[in-house]
């Protein structure tokens, strides 16, 4: 129910206060104007009459005692209508109008009153006071005069009425507080009569948005065109039309997606704050065939899968600012059967997190990736046999003399350089098949950096020598110790900078660097070569992509190295990644990969890597 009188008080407070501010203020202002004017006037009046009874004081013949200057006086203040009283300097009362010389003498001395000390200083003293004798209010003017025969010198004062113009003033004011409040009183009918006009309209507007906010159809508010309300009916009519209009856009926009949602492939969950099942799609029902999937339920009593619910109540229990957090996971649910899981956490405003599981079947893909895997290194083990005959052969004939000459020995040196060749390629597609399918020999284990790059330089020393392409370490004297394996570090250094050897100037410098962190080691090697153009940069690390494919079969390269790089890596938890150019310049590439950080136990020592630095250390930069 609408709650008028609240309202009505809100009014009223409103229209007394504009009436303060119009009428209240304005009167309390003249008031005090035309209060402090008179005051002012009556000042200015006493202080005439102080200078016409100090004139005619002056002019009149010389008294000859003080009871003829009572007489004077007395007969000059009932001619005026104020009183005269003569002082001398100590305020002693000599002489005063209202006061026989008799009562005179029983006065006292008025020394202390402000016009008196003002008047003693040379001044016109001037105050407005309750006469002590009459206890009535008084201008009060006083000022030093000369003595005039036998009048001695001393201070002559005026007390002029000043009560009867209170008296006048303080009626102006009971008006004027008399109409403040009748107009006030007015105010009251005035609200109360607005109340019984707009109680009826208020109520229907009322109603009729509270039927809008509840969806209900309402009907349409008219109010007359020249009533107060016509515009907020208006206003309300509109917003009934809009909402009417969002409503049905939002009905439309559920259906379109529930239809995707339950049309899509993939199969989707939705898990709430507490990691229950809050929804799923037709797909999902499809999949998780192993139990019945129940709103309400654990992924782990549906799927069947530590490694979801574990991800699951991870990212309900991570604290991170992110708005939004995801995970990324491959799972088999049933046998052969491989999902592609992608976990998103989104943050509800003013709600707990939300989880959207995506399961993407990629059995298919995993099937077709191990048939190549397998294919590659079936062909590969098989062409190794042919190849190592043919190059076998080719090479006893190149020793046998009827061969040594032309064009026969250049024939079989094209034919042993390309078998060669070929051979280079086979061990590096086995060696990338036993990558791919994670055939690590053992477990990894703590591994120098430092001493896999002494291993990896010196198998490159020939390649960089007749260049002049040396090596700048920086790598720390104490060494690095990663999570790896020692064979496949040395690979990893051995590829990297013979892709730097190759493509370096002569006498260039190829830099290795680390940085160590809390948890992992970040490792970058550095050529001042002609670098990667940007549009190649995703694709060096696929097999058998070359940038500068007729440069790479003069080198006698692969294609496979940058690519087996990168799975080593990634076998280590690591991962590889490019920079071209170098900051600063023009040119140049840098490869930056990352292995997991070991701290070794104390005392430990590589006997291996001390015997071999003796031989031929590595320069630090």
């Amino acid at each position: 129910m609408f709650k008028q009188s609240s309202l009505s008080l809100r009014l009223l407070g409103i229209l007394w206060g504009i009436l303060v501010l119009s009428l209240v203020w304005p009167c309390w202002r003249m008031h005090t104007d035309v209060h402090d004017q008179i005051v002012r006037d009556a000042q200015a009046g006493a202080v005439s009459d102080l200078n016409l009874v100090q004139w005619l004081l002056k002019r009149h013949e010389l008294f000859s005692g003080l009871p003829q200057v009572q007489t004077w006086i007395t007969g000059i203040s009932e001619s005026r209508g104020f009183r005269i009283t003569y002082l001398d300097d100590r305020g002693k009362v000599l002489a005063d109008s209202q006061f026989s010389l008799e009562e005179i003498s029983q006065l006292g001395e008025f020394g202390t009153r402000p016009e008196i000390l003002q008047a003693r200083k040379g001044e016109t003293g001037i105050t407005l006071r309750l006469s002590t004798l009459t206890q009535r209010e008084h201008i009060f003017v006083a000022r030093q005069f000369e003595g005039h025969g036998a009048l001695p010198s001393g201070i002559l004062r005026l007390a002029v009425p000043f009560w009867q113009t209170n008296r006048a003033l303080d009626a102006l004011n009971q008006g004027l507080k008399t109409s403040v409040l009748l107009a006030f009183l007015g105010m009251i009918p005035a609200v109360l009569i607005w109340r019984r006009e707009v109680r009826k309209p208020l109520e229907t507007v009322l109603e009729t948005t509270r039927r809008i906010a509840a969806g209900a159809e309402a009907h349409v508010l008219r109010f007359s065109s020249d009533h107060e309300l016509q515009g907020l009916a208006d206003a309300v009519n509109h917003l009934a039309r809009q909402i009417k209009e969002r409503f049905r856009i939002l009905r439309e926009e559920k259906e379109q997606l529930e239809a995707v949602f339950e049309g899509m492939q993939e199969g989707v969950m939705v898990l709430d704050s507490r990691g229950r099942i809050r929804r799923i799609n037709r797909s999902l029902s499809a999949i998780a065939t192993r139990a019945p999937i129940t709103i309400g339920r654990q992924p782990m009593e549906v799927l069947m899968s530590y490694e979801i619910q574990e991800a699951c109540e991870r990212l309900l229990a991570s604290r991170a600012e992110e708005t939004t957090q995801r995970v990324n996971l491959q799972v088999e649910l049933e046998r052969e059967r491989i999902f592609d899981v992608n976990i998103v956490k989104l943050r509800e405003p003013g709600k707990g997190p939300v989880l959207i599981i995506v399961f993407h079947d990629i059995s298919e893909i995993k099937r077709l990736e191990k048939v190549r895997q397998d294919f590659v290194a079936n062909v590969s083990h098989e062409l190794r046999t042919p190849l190592t005959s043919i190059k076998g052969y080719v090479e006893t004939l190149s020793a046998d003399p009827a061969f040594a000459g032309e064009p026969a020995a250049s024939f079989l040196r094209t034919i042993l350089k390309n078998t060669n060749h070929m051979v280079m390629i086979v061990d590096d597609l086995l060696k990338l098949a036993r990558l791919e399918a994670r055939e690590q020999p053992g477990e990894s284990s703590c591994v120098n950096a430092l001493e896999a790059l002494g291993e990896a330089w010196r198998s490159c020393e020939p390649m960089a020598g007749p260049k002049g392409v040396r090596l700048e370490n920086r790598l720390s004297p104490e060494g690095v110790f990663v999570r790896g394996d020692m064979d496949r570090l040395v690979q990893v250094f051995r590829n990297l900078m013979e892709n730097g050897v190759k493509y370096s100037p002569e006498g260039d410098v190829i830099t290795v660097s680390c940085e160590e962190g809390d948890t992992v080691c970040t490792f970058s090697v550095q050529d001042n070569g002609v670098g990667i153009p940007s549009q190649y940069q995703q694709r060096v690390f696929e097999r058998f992509y070359r940038v500068e494919r007729h440069r790479d079969r003069e080198s006698g390269s692969t294609g496979l190295g940058l690519a087996i790089c990168r799975h080593i890596i990634l076998n280590f938890g690591g991962q590889l990644w490019l920079r071209s150019p170098n900051p600063g310049d023009f040119k140049g590439s840098t490869f930056f990969f990352t292995l997991p950080r070991v701290i070794p136990a104390p005392g430990h020592a590589d006997s291996d890597w001390e015997q071999n630095a003796g031989t031929k250390p590595l320069l630090h930069g």
